[in-house]
C-alpha cells in the first residue's frame, strides 16, 4: 500500500506584518519630506517682512542639510550596533512634530532677530527627527525585507520625489488659506498621525543579539572609517554627494533662469516638477534594470552623462555660444533628474553588494543602517554644498561658470567611475573571506616548507 506524504503548506511572504512594514517604510519619508519642504514657498517672504536678510533666510534653509549632514552617519552607527529600529524611528517623528508645532507659534514674534534665531533653532531640531527617522526606514526595511531590497530602495527614493514635488504647492496653498501657522500645524497633525500609524502597525525588530559586533569573519569592520576608506565605497558615496550637488543649485537657481522666458509662477513650479518626476520615476526603473545587471555601476556612468549633458546646455555654459531656450531647458530638467536618479540608486546597491559581497560585512539591517546613515550624510552635504556653495559662486563668477565647474565635478567622477568599471572587468576583485583563506593557506604551506628543510 502507497504511502502519501503530505507536504506542509508554504509559508506566504506577504504577511500581515511585512504589509504593514512596506506600509510603514514607503509612506514614511514622503510624508516628512513633504512636510519639510513646505515652507518654500512662503517663508522667506514672511522672513522678509521681518526684517531678515536673504543671508539670514540662506541660513535657515542651510541649517536643516547641515545638522542632517552630521547626524547621519551618528543615527546609522547607533541602529547598526542593534538599538531598536522603531524606538528611535517613532523618536524622529515625535521630535518632528513637536518642533513644527513649535515653529508656527513664531509668527507672533515680530523682533527680527529674534524670528531668526527661533526659525534656526526650529529647523535646526526638526533636521534631528527627520534624520533619525529617515536613515531607520532603510533600516527597517532591510531588516524585514533582507532579499527585496533592490525593490524597496527604488520605491523608497520614488515616494521621496512624490512628496519633494507636492510638498511646496501643500504648502503655498495652506499658507494662502490660513497664514503662517496653517502649513506648519497641517504637516505637525499628519506626522502625527503616521506615528500613531506606525505605532500600531509596524512590528518590532529585534537586534538586541547584534549589539557590539563589528568585526567579523575575513577581517571585516562595521565602522564609518573603514567603509569611508574604501575606495570603491568612497566613490560611491561621492556620486551622491556630486548628484545632490547639481539637484540642488537646480533648486535654488531654476526661478531665476527662468525670469528671462516671462513665466509666471504657476509655469515655474510646474517646470520644477519634471526633474522630481523624471527622479521618481527614474528611481523605480534603475531599481529593476540593476537587479539583472552584473555592474549596476554601468547606469550610474549613464546618469554622470545625462548630468553633464544637462548642465552643459541648461544655459549653456561659456565654452558654447548660442541662447538657450525654454525647451531645451525643460529638456534638461528631465535629464538632471534622471542622472541624479541614477546616482543615488547604484550607488545604494553597488555599496550594498560591495560591503557584503566583497567586504565580507553581513547581509542584515546592521549593513544596511551603517550604508543609510553613510549616503544620508552625503546627501545633505551634497544639498548644503550645491544651495549654498552653488550659491557664493553664483554671486562671484555667474550662472555660466558655476555649472561649468559643477560639470567638471560631474566628469571626474564618471570618469573614476568608468575606470573602475574596467579595472574590475579586467582584473575581478577577490572577496575578502576568500582571499584571506588563500593568504591562509599559502602561508601555512610555506611554513610546512620551510620546516621540512
Amino acid at each position: 500500500m502507497e504511502v502519501k506524504t503530505i507536504q506542509p503548506p508554504e509559508e506566504r511572504y506577504w504577511t500581515v506584518p511585512r504589509i504593514s512594514t512596506a506600509f510603514v517604510v514607503s509612506f514614511g519619508k514622503m510624508i516628512q519630506l513633504l512636510c519639510c519642504l513646505g515652507l518654500a514657498p512662503f517663508y522667506p517672504e514672511e522672513a522678509m517682512d521681518r526684517g531678515n536678510s536673504s543671508i539670514q533666510i540662506g541660513v535657515v534653509f542651510g541649517i536643516y542639510p547641515l545638522v542632517g549632514f552630521i547626524c547621519s552617519p551618528l543615527i546609522g552607527k547607533v541602529l547598526a550596533k542593534g538599538y531598536a529600529p522603531k524606538k528611535i524611528l517613532c523618536a524622529g517623528l515625535v521630535t518632528d512634530c513637536f518642533f513644527m508645532v513649535l515653529f508656527s507659534m513664531l509668527y507672533k514674534i515680530e523682533d527680527s532677530t529674534l524670528f531668526f534665531l527661533g526659525s534656526v533653532l526650529c529647523r535646526g531640531l526638526q533636521s534631528i527627527g527627520v534624520t533619525m527617522s529617515s536613515v531607520t526606514y532603510y533600516g527597517v526595511a532591510a531588516a524585514n525585507f533582507p532579499d527585496k531590497m533592490t525593490l524597496f530602495i527604488p520605491i523608497i527614493e520614488t515616494m521621496s520625489g512624490l512628496g519633494v514635488m507636492v510638498g511646496p504647492t501643500i504648502g503655498g496653498i495652506l499658507h494662502q488659506l490660513g497664514g503662517f501657522p496653517a502649513p506648519f500645524l497641517t504637516f505637525a497633525g499628519m506626522t502625527f498621525a503616521f506615528l500613531i500609524v506606525t505605532l500600531c502597525l509596524l512590528p518590532p525588530v529585534r537586534g538586541e543579539s547584534f549589539r557590539h559586533t563589528e568585526s567579523f569573519e575575513g577581517g571585516a569592520v562595521l565602522s564609518l572609517k573603514a567603509i569611508i576608506a574604501d575606495s570603491r565605497m568612497l566613490v560611491d558615496v561621492s556620486m551622491v554627494f556630486a548628484g545632490f550637488i547639481a539637484i540642488s543649485f537646480n533648486d535654488a537657481t531654476l526661478a531665476v533662469l527662468l525670469d528671462r522666458f516671462g513665466l509666471n509662477s504657476a509655469y515655474k513650479g510646474a517646470a520644477f516638477l519634471i526633474s522630481a518626476l523624471c527622479y521618481s520615476a527614474g528611481a523605480l526603473i534603475y531599481g529593476r534594470i540593476g537587479k539583472k545587471m552584473r555592474d549596476v555601476r554601468v547606469i550610474a556612468i549613464f546618469g554622470g552623462l545625462c548630468l553633464i549633458v544637462a548642465w552643459t546646455f541648461m544655459s549653456p555654459v561659456p565654452i558654447f555660444e548660442f541662447s538657450s531656450s525654454l525647451t531645451l531647458v525643460l529638456i534638461c530638467q528631465a535629464l538632471l533628474g534622471t542622472g541624479a536618479g541614477a546616482f543615488y540608486i547604484c550607488c545604494y546597491s553597488h555599496g550594498h553588494y560591495h560591503l557584503t559581497q566583497m567586504n565580507g560585512l553581513p547581509d542584515d539591517y546592521r549593513t544596511y543602517s551603517m550604508l543609510a546613515g553613510i549616503v544620508q550624510s552625503s546627501f545633505f552635504l551634497g544639498s548644503l554644498s550645491g544651495a549654498t556653495g552653488g550659491g557664493v559662486l553664483l554671486e562671484y563668477f555667474g550662472y555660466g561658470w558655476t555649472t561649468l565647474m559643477i560639470v567638471i565635478t560631474i566628469f571626474v567622477l564618471t570618469a573614476s567611475v568608468s575606470i573602475s568599471v574596467i579595472c574590475d572587468k579586467i582584473r575581478p576583485p577577490k572577496p575578502k573571506v576568500e582571499q584571506v583563506e588563500l593568504d591562509k593557506v599559502e602561508s601555512e604551506s610555506h611554513g610546512y616548507i620551510v620546516n621540512r628543510l
